[in-house]
C-alpha cells in the first residue's frame, strides 16, 4: 500500500511540476491557436434532425468570422447562420469552448439568436467534421457536417494591389471616434510619451466643441460658428476656410459635431437642421441638406454606410428625431426612420445594422439597405451618449448615474455600473478593456463582465479619450491640460496648455491634433515629439 501511495505522490509531483505545467499550457495554447485559425472564416455545412419528426435531415450552413478567444472558456464568433432554408441571420456570439483531451467542444446554453429563436448546443469539432445536439424550447435533435476551412488567397498577378482604407491614426483619422464601431483607437505609430510639446497651434476665431479629422496631410476643424476650416497637418498654415450655414449669429448655425471626410468630400451637420457637404481639395460646398421639423437639429456627427451618409437628427419642439441616411454625391435622400424622441447622439454602424441611442431610453437597431426598424433596446435611462460597439457589445451610459454594456445578441444588459455619469460623452474600447470618462475620473473596465480594473482622477470634467495602439490613453478636459496614461492607469505625461477642452484628442502618423474651447484661446493644437 505504502508504494503505491509512494508512487501517486510521484506522479503528481512530475504532473504538477512548473515544467510541466508549463508544457501543458503551451499545448494547450496550441490547440487554441489551430481551433481559431481552422473556424475563423469557414464554412459547416451539415444537416440536422428534430427528434419526433418523419422528415429527412434539413440543411443548415453557418459561415463563420472571426473565431477569438475572450477570457477563459469564452469565445467570440461572428456567425451566419441558415438553416432549413430559411432566412439567413448575421449575428456576433458569445460561446464557451471546452476542451476533451485534444478535441474542442462548443457549448450554447439558451442563446437567443434575433428572428430564430432561443438555443441550446453541445458541438464536438474534430478532423473537418462537427457533430452534436441542439434544442429549442419544446424540441431538439441530432446536428453534424463538415467544417470547410477559408480558402486559401490565390496569388497575385500584378505587383500593383488595391489601396485599402487606413486604420484609424495610419496617415487618416476620418471621422468622430476614429471609426464606424466608435471604438476611440488609434493604430498610428506610437511617440515617444515623454518627449510630447507643443509643436504648433492654429487660431480658429471661435469656440470648437468637436474633434478634428484628418487625411492626406490636411485637418478640418469645425468651430460653433458654423466655419470648416483646412488646414496643413505639418504646418499648421491655413488652406481654406468655408462657412457650413445659412443663418449666421446666435443661436444659429453652430456645430457641434466632428465632420466626416469620405471618397473627396467633408460632411458636417449643424443646429440649423442642415448637413453640408463640401470639397476636400478646395474647400467649393457641393451641396446642402435641410432636415424638417419644427426646430430641427443635427449634434449627431456623420457616418458612412452602405448607401450613404447617416446621422442623428433632433425636434426640440416636437420632442422627437430621425435617423436618416443622404446619398453621398447628391445629398439626396436614401430613408429615413423616426424615432419616438431626439437622437442627438453619434450612430454606430455594424454588421449591416445602425445603432441609434435615442432619448426615450432606447437603443434603435436599423437595417442600413432599407432603414426598417428592427428592434429597440431597453436602457435604465435616458442617454444622449455615443454607442461603442466590440466583441458584440454596446458600450455606453445612461440615465445619469449608469454605465453599461448590452448584448446585441439578445439586447439585454449585460452588466452596468453605478457612476456619476456624463451621458453627452462616448467611451473607448482596447484589448478587451472599456474606458468610461466619468466626470473627472476615467474607469477602465472590464468589457466582458463590467470589473473595474483601475482608475484615474484629474482636477476637472475629462473628455472621450483616444487610445494609442500601446494601450496608452490620451485625455484632455477642463482643466486645461493634456495627459497621458499608460495601459495600467499611470499618468506618465502632462502638459499645461492654458486653454480647457470639451473635445477629446486623436492620434494620427505620432502626432496628436486637439481643440480648445474658451474665449481667449480657439486653437487648434499639435502635440508630437520635439528633440
Amino acid at each position: 500500500m505504502t508504494h503505491h501511495v509512494l508512487l501517486a505522490v510521484s506522479l503528481l509531483t512530475v504532473l504538477c511540476s512548473p515544467s510541466a505545467l508549463l508544457a501543458q499550457d503551451a499545448e494547450q495554447a496550441a490547440r487554441e491557436a489551430a481551433f481559431s485559425e481552422l473556424m475563423s472564416g469557414c464554412k459547416m455545412v451539415g444537416v440536422f434532425t428534430t427528434e419526433g419528426s418523419k422528415t429527412l435531415p434539413q440543411p443548415e450552413t453557418y459561415e463563420l468570422g472571426e473565431v477569438v478567444k475572450v477570457e477563459g472558456a469564452k469565445w467570440r464568433i461572428k456567425a451566419k447562420i441558415q438553416y432549413a432554408g430559411k432566412r439567413a441571420v448575421s449575428v456576433p456570439i458569445t460561446v464557451n469552448v471546452h476542451w476533451a483531451g485534444d478535441t474542442p467542444m462548443i457549448q450554447v446554453t439558451d442563446l437567443k439568436i434575433p428572428l430564430m429563436g432561443t438555443f441550446t448546443a453541445r458541438v464536438f469539432v474534430f478532423r473537418g467534421q462537427y457533430v452534436g445536439t441542439w434544442s429549442a424550447k419544446d424540441h431538439g435533435g441530432y446536428m453534424y457536417g463538415n467544417v470547410i476551412p477559408a480558402p486559401v488567397a490565390p496569388e497575385p498577378v500584378s505587383t500593383v494591389v488595391a489601396p485599402e482604407d487606413p486604420k484609424p491614426g495610419v496617415g487618416a483619422w476620418t471621422q468622430y471616434r476614429g471609426d464606424a464601431l466608435n471604438t476611440g483607437v488609434s493604430y498610428s505609430k506610437v511617440p515617444d510619451w515623454t518627449k510630447l510639446g507643443v509643436k504648433w497651434r492654429y487660431w480658429t476665431g471661435s469656440y470648437q466643441s468637436s474633434t478634428p479629422a484628418v487625411a492626406d496631410g490636411k485637418i478640418v476643424v469645425c468651430t460653433e460658428d458654423g466655419d470648416m476650416h483646412c488646414v496643413n497637418a505639418a504646418d499648421g498654415k491655413a488652406l481654406w476656410k468655408v462657412m457650413c450655414t445659412t443663418q449666421r449669429g446666435a443661436g444659429h448655425g453652430i456645430v457641434f459635431c466632428s465632420p466626416l471626410i469620405h471618397d473627396g468630400m467633408v460632411y458636417i451637420g449643424n443646429r440649423i437642421g442642415q448637413l453640408w457637404a463640401v470639397d476636400f481639395e478646395t474647400g467649393k460646398v457641393k451641396w446642402h441638406w435641410q432636415e424638417d421639423g419644427l426646430k430641427p437639429e443635427i449634434y449627431s456627427s456623420p457616418k458612412v454606410g452602405e448607401l450613404g451618409i447617416i446621422f442623428g437628427t433632433v425636434d426640440q419642439k416636437a420632442h422627437r428625431g430621425h435617423v436618416v441616411c443622404l446619398d453621398a454625391k447628391s445629398g439626396k435622400l436614401k430613408w429615413r426612420c423616426r424615432t419616438s424622441r431626439e437622437v442627438g447622439a453619434t450612430v454606430a454602424l455594424f454588421g449591416g445594422n445602425v445603432y441609434a441611442p435615442c432619448k426615450d431610453r432606447r437603443i434603435y437597431e436599423i437595417e442600413q439597405a432599407t432603414g426598417k426598424l428592427l428592434r429597440q433596446f431597453q436602457l435604465p435611462g435616458t442617454t444622449h451618449c455615443t454607442p461603442t460597439i466590440a466583441m458584440g457589445f454596446a458600450f455606453l451610459m445612461a440615465g445619469g448615474d449608469k454605465s453599461l454594456a448590452v448584448d446585441l445578441i439578445t439586447g439585454e444588459i449585460a452588466w452596468e455600473v453605478e457612476t456619476l455619469c456624463e451621458d453627452k460623452v462616448a467611451v473607448s474600447f482596447w484589448n478587451g478593456r472599456v474606458f468610461y470618462p466619468v466626470g473627472r475620473f476615467l474607469r477602465a473596465f472590464d468589457a466582458v463582465d463590467g470589473r473595474e480594473a483601475w482608475a484615474f482622477e484629474a482636477e476637472h470634467k475629462l473628455t472621450p479619450p483616444c487610445v494609442a495602439a500601446d494601450g496608452a490613453v490620451l485625455l484632455t478636459g477642463r482643466d486645461r491640460f493634456f495627459r497621458v496614461i499608460d495601459k495600467n492607469g499611470k499618468q506618465i505625461k502632462k502638459i499645461n496648455l492654458g486653454e480647457p477642452f470639451v473635445a477629446g484628442p486623436i492620434l494620427v502618423d505620432g502626432v496628436v491634433y486637439l481643440t480648445s474651447d474658451v474665449n481667449v484661446g480657439h486653437h487648434l493644437f499639435a502635440i508630437a515629439e520635439l528633440e
